[in-house]
């Protein structure tokens, strides 16, 4: 998602798997990091107008098991926090997966569709050219 000009980030929290974001160079002016992950384990939202030292706190704290923000590797020396592992139960996986594949099915359904109108386009065009050669050599 980075470099796409994005202003805001929705609430990623049915997002319970998400372990990477990179929203780096965007147009992001708040951040609200509740709306993120507690999955994250790599995080970046450098060059946004909201990247201040409050907001990397703010993260850094909301974020239990973020290991890397902003291309840099977050070293915790009080104690490795670790995921509580019964917050992503295996029906929110299987739920994303499934999303995941409708999503697939969807986009591959779209494309089908796609390259069919473009047959359809080329053989209109051959169509239309081999009538002008044919009209080309009844005129000679």
């Amino acid at each position: 998602m980075a470099h796409n000009k994005i202003k805001k980030i929705p609430n990623l929290n049915v997002l319970g798997t998400l372990f990477f974001l990179d929203v780096s160079h965007n147009c992001i002016e708040t951040i609200d990091p509740s709306f993120l992950p507690k999955s994250l384990q790599i995080f970046n939202m450098a060059k946004n107008p909201c990247c201040n030292e409050e907001t990397i706190r703010k993260i850094k704290t909301v974020l239990p098991i973020l290991e890397e923000l902003n291309d840099e590797r977050i070293v915790d020396n009080d104690s490795v926090k670790k995921l509580d592992m019964t917050e992503i139960s295996d029906e929110k996986v299987e739920n994303e997966s499934r999303d995941i594949r409708l999503f697939a099915c969807d986009i591959l359904i779209r494309s089908q569709g796609r390259v069919e109108k473009s047959k359809v386009e080329h053989y209109q065009k051959m169509l239309e050219l081999n009538k002008y050669k044919f009209l080309k050599k009844t005129n000679e």
